[in-house]
């Protein structure tokens, strides 16, 4: 089992981000798909050791996942990066939007 960093992650969601950033320009559904793959993993793999967080990893993942929802709709990203926000006190982008359920 590899253990992914901050760093790691961080370059995942901003991969994510591209990725989506190309979906709505092109609309290829390909895109959305290796989207939802990239949302998955970084959903599976994202397990923090207590205090060793990252805020500009975190914010990072929290708004890609975020934006992977408006893209597709699975709400299963919107929880989680709601998860994410509350665990930290809710100090970041997701917080600001409107309840969607």
């Amino acid at each position: 089992v590899h253990e992914y960093t901050a760093d790691d992650i961080s370059a995942h969601a901003n991969n994510l981000r591209g990725l989506l950033a190309y979906y709505h320009v092109t609309h290829q559904p390909a895109a959305l798909y290796a989207a939802i793959r990239g949302g998955d993993f970084l959903i599976d793999n994202y397990d923090p050791a207590p205090g060793s967080e990252e805020t500009g990893a975190e914010d990072g993942l929290v708004y890609a996942l975020t934006r992977l929802y408006q893209a597709c709709g699975d709400t299963k990203y919107l929880r989680f990066a709601e998860k994410e926000e509350a665990a930290r006190g809710c100090d970041g982008w997701v917080c600001d939007q409107p309840a969607r359920r």
